[in-house]
Parts: structure tokens; sequence; C-alpha cells
């Protein structure tokens, strides 16, 4: 059975010509500008005239279905009668910028990733190259921002990114959340409070009070910024991510421990069962199968220090998933620091310290704060800044599965859809709001998938 859905390309101006797979599996779209004229690169004034078409350029947008995905454009050449000498001026469509390989959409996206994450992280796993990534970071870091294109902004997420993985030299993304949608405000050349202030204070004033949180790590840059510029007004909330990620990190560093023990104490045979133990301790505890049971079962069972430490994480996230109000929330935080305490155990001693230091803020994390925290369908890359309405559902805890896993063959390499045929379809219509969007099925004529292509700009995707 045949079933066709339809996915928007979010490029405007444009009309779709051909669908395409190269040989590796990517989609290649090809499209052709809907808009008539450009402004003369000299006298500035509207041309008409056509002078031809420049050579192809090709840049990287969003991946559909887990696959790269190329835009390829030929963009049309106009000639300015005014000008002496007739130059000609080459048109831009407002979707990607000059000289950039990737479509601006695309770009964003490589900044909300980069969020909680790295620069190697996202280069890898993008398959795009450091310097990419790098050269997609210096050209959004910007001293000014239009801010005439935001009527409120609800929460501000600052979040610094790691150029380098053990290198203390950070840039800061600051993202704004408002209804649904996560937008990026500005790259910062750098953490230092100071600068996150200026970029700060230079809100309008108008803006700046429809602000209702801020969120952030545990830097005391950005929370002393933050609250330098909007006061006690707006409410300064930990990203529940960092929280998660600290008091992992003490179970991951007693697991290592209690596993170098192990390996010393155990034959190689009874050690080798071990194996695989590290991702299913980051699993959530609903999520875990009965292998995964079981495997912890035998661990647990030459580690009973690694059983206490895991059981208190996951008492902890209990905490968090409640719907409490802050008090309460504090008061559990507060029981949990003594569970600790009486468990002689020492992995969780930096966290203890973070957690009393940062209680008040951390208190927001509680599902029935005025924001929930934490990216609702993604659970592997942050999307920054981690603040929901309450009837939002979320993520119970990030930090599971937002370590790498072992690296294997990319998503674009190791598609399910591996048969799909493209065929290239124009039309002049996009399909009305009001339209059912459950999939249509058809006989199929063979045994293939195809893909049509409806503009501007929406694909439409058949397969069975």
């Amino acid at each position: 059975m045949r079933k066709t859905f339809e996915i928007p390309l979010d490029i405007p101006d444009v009309t779709i010509q051909t669908v395409e797979t190269d040989r590796h599996g990517d989609f290649v779209i090809t499209v052709k500008s809907t808009v008539e004229g450009t402004s003369c690169h000299k006298c500035g004034k509207k041309i008409i005239k056509v002078y031809g078409d420049d050579r192809e350029i090709t840049v990287r947008h969003l991946p559909i279905l887990g696959r790269k995905t190329s835009i390829c454009l030929r963009p049309v050449r106009y000639q300015c009668p005014y000008c002496d000498g007739h130059p000609t001026t080459t048109q831009q469509l407002s979707w990607y910028t000059p000289k950039s390989p990737y479509t601006k959409i695309y770009e964003a996206h490589i900044l909300l990733k980069l969020v909680n994450s790295t620069v190697q992280d996202v280069y890898m796993k993008e398959e795009m190259g450091y310097e990419a990534v790098m050269g997609i970071l210096d050209r959004h870091i910007q001293g000014e921002v239009d801010w005439n294109q935001f009527v409120r902004l609800d929460v501000l997420g600052l979040d610094e990114i790691s150029l380098k993985k053990g290198h203390r030299n950070f840039v800061t993304i600051v993202t704004g959340r408002l209804d649904d949608a996560t937008v990026i405000l500005g790259v910062l050349a750098d953490r230092k409070k100071n600068t996150v202030k200026a970029f700060l204070s230079g809100m309008p004033r108008k803006l700046r009070k429809t602000i209702k949180a801020v969120c952030s790590d545990m830097y005391d840059g950005f929370i002393h910024a933050a609250q330098e510029v909007f006061g006690k007004r707006v409410r300064i909330v930990i990203d529940r991510f960092h929280v998660a990620k600290l008091y992992h990190k003490g179970l991951d560093r007693l697991r290592k421990q209690e596993l170098q023990r192990l390996k010393q104490e155990l034959s190689e045979e009874e050690y080798k069962q071990l194996q695989g133990v590290m991702w299913v301790l980051r699993k959530r505890e609903d999520h875990l199968t009965d292998e995964d049971k079981d495997l912890l079962e035998h661990l647990f069972a030459h580690a009973p220090l690694l059983k206490v430490a895991y059981e208190l994480c996951n008492a902890l996230t209990e905490i968090f998933e409640k719907r409490i109000g802050k008090r309460k929330a504090q008061s559990q935080l507060t029981d949990w620091i003594e569970r600790v305490r009486d468990s002689t155990l020492h992995c969780f001693n930096t966290f203890l310290t973070t957690l009393e230091k940062w209680m008040d803020e951390i208190g927001h994390c509680s599902r029935a704060s005025e924001f929930d925290m934490d990216s609702p369908g993604d659970r592997f890359y942050t999307t920054g800044p981690h603040l929901f309405p309450q009837e939002s559902q979320v993520c119970s805890d990030r930090v599971y599965t937002c370590q790498t896993p072992p690296r294997g063959l990319s998503p674009s390499r190791t598609s399910q859809h591996r048969n799909v045929c493209l065929t290239a379809v124009t039309s002049r219509t996009r399909p009305a709001h009001d339209a059912p969007s459950s999939p249509r099925a058809t006989k199929p004529d063979n045994g293939r998938c195809t893909t049509s292509a409806i503009s501007p700009p929406v694909t439409r995707w058949t397969c069975w």
C-alpha cells in the first residue's frame, strides 16, 4: 500500500524542478527562483532585464528522512539599463548567505545543536568538518540584533559552547523561547559577564519587560549578568540538563572505579559479561529491557555501592519529574541530600556542593513549576533554552541519551527507506491549511517507492 505525506522545505520564493538522489542515497533538490528582478549593486535601482543565469550553487539544507539534503539553484543575472556600461547583478534570495555552503535555516539548526554540546561532537554527528562549524559560528558572531522582529520574548536561554574538548575557550549562544519556537538571538565571542551583560542591556526596554525567565547553566557570569540587567522581576532557572549531567557524572565516576576493581578481581570470562553496562546505566529505569535488568543485577551483585548510587540518581530524577511546587521540591531535595550523606558514598560530593549553592534556582526544575525543563521530542540534542509551558510533555532526563553512542554509520547511510524512487511534479499552490494530513493510500504500480515534489515549496513523499 502506497502512502503519501508532505514535508515543507521552509524555503521561500522558489519552485521545485527536480528531486533526485545521489550515489550515497542523499537528496538533491533543484529549485528555481520565482522572484522577478533584483537591485543593481551600483545604483541600487530595481532592474528586471534578464541577462542570463549565473553558475549553479549547491547549499546544504535540513535533512529529510535522516538523509542529507542539498538545494541546487542557478541564480538569475539581471542587467542594469541605468548605469554606464550596463553592469549585471546576480539575484540573491533571502534563504541563503552568499559564499555560505548552507541555507540559513540549516545554520540555525547547527547553532541549536551546539547548545550543551561541543563543536567536535556536532561536526562528527553532522559529517561536516570542524572548520565548517567554526565558519557558521563566525558568521553569526555579532554585536547588534534587529530587535524589531520580536514583539515579545517569554524565555531567554544562555548557553556556552566549548570550541574544543579539554580547552577553556567558549562562545555564548543566546536563544529565545516564544510559544513553541526557539530562535537564535545572538552568538557572543566569549562567555564573560561583561559581554553577556552588554548584549542583554542592548535589548529594548519594552522587549525586556516581556521576559518571564532566564534559563542558564550554573556559570556565575551568566547568572550575575542576568540578575543585574533584569533584577528580581525575572526568574533565574538552572537548566535541568546541566543538573542531571552533574549528578550522573558522579555515578559514572563510581562506575569507572568499580569496573577497574572488578577487572582485577573477576576472571576474564566473568568480566566480559559486564560489557555494555555504561549505556545501560544511562538509560531511564522504565526504558530498561529484560536483558538490561539482568545485566544490572549481575553488575550490582559484584558492586553493591554502584547499586546505591544508581538508585539515588533515579530518586533525584523522580523528584524533578513530580508536579510539585518549589517549596516542596526543595524539601525533597534536602531529604535526598541527607540520604546521600547517610549512604557514605563520596561520588556525589561535588554535586552536593553545587546543589546546595544553587538550591533556589534548581528548585524551579520540577514539572509543576511555571516552566518545565528540557525539550520534548529531542532526546539526543538540547534545543535551548529548555523551558516549556506546564502542559508540555517533557523528557525526563536527557543525560541518559546525551552521551555520544558508539559511532557506526551515519543515519543517512543506514536509512530504512532505501527503496525511495523519485519523480518531480510542480504545482503553483500549497495544500490548504485545513486539508487532512493523514497519508493517502493508493495501489503501487510496482514494488518501488515514489517521491513527488510539490512547489512552492512542499515536498510530497510517497512510500510503502
